[in-house]
């Protein structure tokens, strides 16, 4: 029995006055029952028993309306309302429908109130509760539900949009009133064909109302991104939906997924040619790319690379990740690789330019742009957000020159409001059509705006999250990362050279190797940022890890060395040798301790000076650009390397709180422990000085001095105790102070730090090793304000500090700053380089001092290492120095007919080598070696690849493949054309 016209109204009470003032900022179950009561107004079997379309009322206004309504009270109402509402609207009998939030929840009690009102009036005495009553008449149950509430969904938003454009354009109600109730009387009667036709009519009409105050295209951007642990189900369901999608996924995840479920590849295969479904993804584990280098990044890039090959066919187009890691040299990384578009959002904390764009040109220094998008998406699995959705979609169309808004989302929704909107853009695109990433990128082509950012533009929030969360040491975790990749891309590079050099090695045993421990530090990453890892013991497996690591790294390259040494020719002796190979493609002099037990070293003119205190030989030894040195014990028939004398009227090297050597003269505080001064010979002016320091989260107030002020201070107060000269030697020297921490109020020690004062006699090199013992209390706080460092201060305030981010030189302008490679002090006269060997986290403490962390709260490492240097013009290449030490391999009875040689360079200081790849010769296919490079100052030119083999042909080439570009071959090498902060792949033939 279909008895229409039942209520004259349905009604919403809303907690406003009006649709203009409705709240949007409410709490999760108030939006949902706000928005599931509007939406569930539109029910086919409320409007079909209803005069009119639902509206919206003040939910003050009880009273003064004419008929019998249907009236849904959101739970947020209900604060608005006056006492006994529920009694007044009933006594008028009006339906009333409340306390319900999900939208089960109101689908429930609307079938409820449904079979109440459509049952027929009793035959007998209504007064009379024992009188019997008859059966409720059964209801048809209606089709398309959630179609209907779709539209009034999209109706409230079409009338919030239009308020929020300042143009107050409303539906035509009368238009609405007639096809919804067509719509609705086909819904009862499960007319499905009748009941799409009326409810197009409502959605065309819809979005010609938003035409009116937007009359151009906008986007819904569907952005799934999964859990990290997301079932393959899961996935594998979501990838038949028909609206286009938008997937995050990194390597290892889609890797898995496709072990898991191999139908996944086909699907997202089909997907992507089809444009329903565009891969968001690039990193295969997201290593943290402020706290690495351009090597650790590339690798990623490249391990993720070809995991997308493999599934779909080709490389991954458009760049997203989940952790912080924007820099603002990434698009010179990513368009190399091909990427076309980038998510410039942090999903992550961290800091950054966050001006919300929907389509932006995101450039880089070295001119490299790819499309980008910074818009934050909005949360529309949440009732909260999915209110602030007209605010968001506003903001967009008020400033983007292409309209769109990022929906994001899990795979599994636990809320309709995607689905809402999914099922209004298959009628038409009220609220925009939904798109994928490539088409996006492709629709706003030629109309995005270029923006340019500096380094000094981010910062990540990688120190507190390891701090708080314990996942890792927050200081020496990330540096032993560091250092086991340097390590890496130092074997890679060997590698090379020894393929270069037609070693006999077994190159794809090799190979396999690399790629292994490539995998293996990559996963020691993912654990150390593992939430669900954490404590101590977790950080002590870590680093146990982290050793094994580099024990099997030094067994690969005492492996690679043996078999570049078969290599070299040479003829039997009974003298026993040192193998030195040089992974870096420039000279350096290395300092190297002479076995004990053997004979003194033959002399050699690559013995920069030989140190000799008994039985123990130190020397500084030069070695060649990516080549070797092979130095033997003396025999019989050779000349033993003479040590280097002391002169009768030369100063010794260190004496009390003084060290010295050719170039400069180092003077220790007798009153903290550190560095007093350093002079350069015949020069005015202290170049640096530092101590060891503790840094309170808060300032401390210092006792009363009688002047009647208040002094305060956020460091405690260093005092030496002791010092001892440990080596006073003609080559090398260094000083152990003891310093004890006071607190700056009570005097009582904090903690003792040992600090190694180190330099030889022909560097502007200084070795300092600090070491804290005693710690009192455990450092606790924000490990930016409160932790043991190292302090470091210079002369001139209007000095330019700069440091290296993925190998490029770059500045800052905060306090906070990351820097796991140097910090450079320079002004047009002198240059003083800090290195930390891995440890990024620094701060800026004034005009001309800086603090290096060592010890915050989680921190278990207590002995650290810096090396200053001064005047280097490319501190990048001192940096390599230090991280990369030599390969050394002891040989016995041989004597190599050839000392040393290079075999691979490059001719400019200021183009780093950030990855080598070598293929060895086959009967099928020549040698190939690739090479990355990086230009790290910011100056143009040419780099020559000199190799000792002679090139047959040489490309530049993409990281994807796609373009292959000729280079000149000389009498010299291998010519490359460098633009500032460009990278460039280059392939050789031979």
């Amino acid at each position: 029995i279909m008895v229409n016209d039942v209520f004259s109204e349905i009604s919403v009470l809303i907690p406003g006055y009006s649709i203009e003032d409705l709240p949007t900022d409410l709490q999760e179950d108030d939006a949902a029952s706000l928005l599931n009561a509007i939406a569930c107004a539109w029910h086919p079997a409320l409007l079909s028993h209803s005069g009119s379309i639902p509206i919206l009322r003040q939910a003050e206004s009880l009273t003064g309306y004419p008929g019998r309504r249907v009236v849904l009270v959101p739970s947020v109402s209900e604060s608005w309302m006056p006492h006994e509402w529920r009694k007044i609207l009933r006594d008028q009998q009006h339906i009333v429908i409340d306390k319900c939030t999900s939208r089960d929840e109101w689908l429930k009690a609307i079938d409820a109130a449904t079979l109440e009102f459509a049952a027929p009036a009793n035959t007998t005495d209504p007064d009379n509760e024992a009188a019997p009553k008859s059966a409720p008449a059964e209801v048809r149950q209606p089709i398309l539900v959630d179609h209907f509430l779709s539209l009034g969904i999209v109706i409230l938003q079409v009338s919030l949009l239009s308020r929020r454009r300042h143009h107050y354009v409303d539906p035509d109600t009368m238009l609405l009133n007639t096809e919804i109730h067509l719509a609705a009387d086909a819904s009862m009667q499960g007319d499905e064909e009748t009941c799409r036709r009326h409810l197009q009519r409502c959605f065309e009409h819809l979005r010609e109302t938003r035409e009116r105050f937007f009359p151009m295209d906008c986007y819904l951007v569907d952005f799934c991104l999964p859990s990290e642990q997301e079932p393959t189900e899961s996935i594998d369901s979501l990838l038949t939906q028909t609206t286009p999608l938008n997937l995050f996924a990194t390597g290892q995840e889609l890797a898995r997924w496709v072990e898991q479920s191999p139908q996944i590849a086909e699907q997202l295969r089909s997907g992507i040619e089809q444009d329903r479904i565009c891969l968001l993804t690039g990193h295969d584990t997201e290593t943290r790319s402020s706290l690495g280098s351009m090597a650790t990044a590339v690798a990623d890039l490249k391990r993720c690379q070809q995991v997308v090959r493999d599934i779909v066919g080709d490389v991954p187009r458009h760049w997203a990740r989940r952790r912080f890691g924007l820099l603002a040299s990434l698009p010179t990384v990513l368009a190399h690789f091909g990427f076309e578009s980038a998510m410039h959002v942090a999903l992550d904390d961290g800091l950054y330019p966050d001006r919300e764009k929907t389509q932006l040109e995101w450039k880089a220094a070295d001119g490299s742009s790819l499309a980008a998008t910074s818009r934050i998406p909005v949360a529309i699995d949440s009732a909260s957000g999915f209110l602030k959705f007209a605010d968001r979609y506003n903001e967009s169309m008020q400033d983007d020159t292409t309209a769109a808004l990022f929906l994001a989302r899990l795979p599994t929704l636990k809320s309709p409001w995607l689905h809402d909107l999914q099922i209004a853009a298959s009628y038409a695109p009220v609220l925009g059509s939904f798109a994928t990433m490539a088409k996006l990128v492709h629709v706003s082509s030629g109309s995005r705006l270029a923006e340019q950012h500096d380094h000094a533009d981010y910062l990540s929030p990688f120190l507190i999250q390891s701090s708080v969360l314990k996942t890792e040491a927050p200081i020496s975790g990330p540096a032993t990362l560091r250092q086991l990749n340097a390590r890496l891309d130092a074997l890679r590079n060997a590698f090379a050279i020894a393929v270069l050099a037609k070693a006999p090695v077994d190159s794809s045993a090799i190979v396999d190797v690399i790629e292994q421990l490539d995998r293996q530090i990559a996963q020691l990453e993912v654990r150390h940022v593992d939430v669900n890892s954490s404590g101590a013991d977790h950080v002590k497996s870590l680093a146990e890890e982290a050793q094994s690591i580099g024990e099997r790294l030094s067994s690969i390259e005492s492996q690679l060395c043996s078999s570049f040494q078969q290599r070299l020719p040479s003829t039997s002796n009974d003298a026993r040798g040192l193998l030195i190979l040089n992974p870096l493609p420039f000279g350096r002099i290395v300092s190297l301790i002479w076995p004990t037990e053997w004979r003194s070293p033959a002399s050699s003119a690559l013995i920069e000076m030989l140190q000799e205190n008994g039985t123990d030989r130190r020397m500084l030894v030069k070695l060649p650009p990516g080549g070797f040195v092979w130095l033997t014990e003396a025999t019989s028939g050779s000349t033993a390397q003479s040590p280097l004398q002391r002169v009768a009227s030369e100063p010794p090297l260190a004496e009390s709180l003084t060290l010295r050597n050719r170039h400069f003269e180092v003077t220790l505080s007798g009153r903290t422990g550190g560095i007093e001064s350093i002079a350069f010979h015949g020069k005015r002016g202290n170049r640096m000085a530092q101590q060891v320091c503790f840094r309170y989260e808060r300032d401390q107030t210092l006792p009363d001095d009688g002047s009647g002020e208040v002094r305060k201070t956020p460091y405690a107060v260093p005092r030496l105790v002791d010092h001892r000269v440990v080596e006073s030697g003609t080559v090398f020297a260094s000083i152990e102070t003891t310093t004890e921490l006071l607190s700056p109020v009570d005097q009582s020690v904090l903690a003792v730090a040992k600090q190694v004062t180190s330099l030889d006699r022909a560097s502007m090199r200084l070795g300092l090793r600090v070491t804290f013992e005693n710690i009192r209390n455990n450092v606790k706080g924000n490990p930016w304000l409160t932790y043991f460092g190292c302090r470091f201060a210079w002369d001139s305030e209007v000095a330019s500090v700069t440091r290296a981010v993925m190998g490029q030189a770059a500045g800052f302008r905060s306090e906070r700053f990351e820097s796991p490679d140097y910090v450079e002090i320079s002004d047009e006269q002198q240059r003083a380089l800090i290195c930390s060997l891995g440890r990024a986290y620094h701060r800026r403490s004034g005009p001309r001092m800086l603090d290096s962390l060592l010890i915050v709260e989680g921190e278990p490492q207590r002995s650290f290492e810096f090396v200053i240097e001064f005047d280097q013009i490319y501190p990048l290449r001192t940096a390599a120095d230090i991280i990369s030490p030599p390969f050394m391999h002891q040989t016995t009875g041989l004597k190599p007919s050839l000392e040393s040689s290079w075999i691979l360079g490059l001719s400019a200081r200021n183009v780093e080598l950030v990855r080598a790849d070598a293929r060895p010769a086959t009967p099928e296919a020549a040698a190939e070696l690739r090479l990355l490079l990086l230009e790290t100052e910011g100056g143009s030119g040419q780099c020559i690849i000199r190799t000792a083999a002679k090139p047959s042909a040489a490309f530049t080439v993409s990281g994807d493949g796609r373009d292959k570009f000729a280079l000149q071959i000389t009498d010299q090498g291998v010519v490359v054309p460098m633009n500032r902060w460009q990278i460039r792949e280059v392939l050789i033939v031979f």
